[in-house]
């Protein structure tokens, strides 16, 4: 099965509105798939589906918790596992201090903060480089 620019996996995404209980459940079935490892899965999210990771990063599968999908400040002491954030430096919805107090707030050791030149629509070298950042948290394909 193909993975998402270049990724050699499916990743899950993200729509506006999703709460964390159905995220968790689509992502069980999909880790119970014959073609997927389950202990090497991973998200991506872009824009508001960036934010909507927050929560669902943040939250254990077994709770249901409440969550804003525009205030991912609430989550970040959740969130322990390898998280990387990718921004713009003249991103119009994040500032470049917002960007550094939202990863400080995160409470894994593994946190990388990556700046691209431009707005909130990234250049497209932030997939390859998205990409490669789970190739080495998750592994590659066998």
């Amino acid at each position: 099965m193909p993975g998402v620019g270049g990724a050699s996996r499916p990743v899950l995404s993200f729509y506006k509105g999703r709460s964390t209980t159905i995220w968790w459940r689509e992502g069980a079935w999909l880790a119970q798939r014959p073609e997927v490892d389950g202990s090497r899965t991973g998200v991506i999210g872009y824009s508001m589906g960036g934010w909507q990771v927050f929560p669902l990063a943040a939250a254990v599968p077994t709770e249901r918790r409440g969550y804003d999908p525009v205030a991912p400040h609430l989550y970040g002491a959740g969130i322990r596992q390898p998280f990387l954030i990718q921004l713009g430096r003249e991103d119009e919805m994040v500032t470049a201090q917002g960007g550094e107090q939202l990863c400080g707030l995160l409470a894994s050791p593994a946190k990388p903060l990556r700046w691209y030149d431009g707005g909130h629509s990234l250049p497209v070298a932030y997939v390859p480089d998205a990409v490669a950042w789970l190739e080495e948290y998750l592994g590659t394909a066998d």
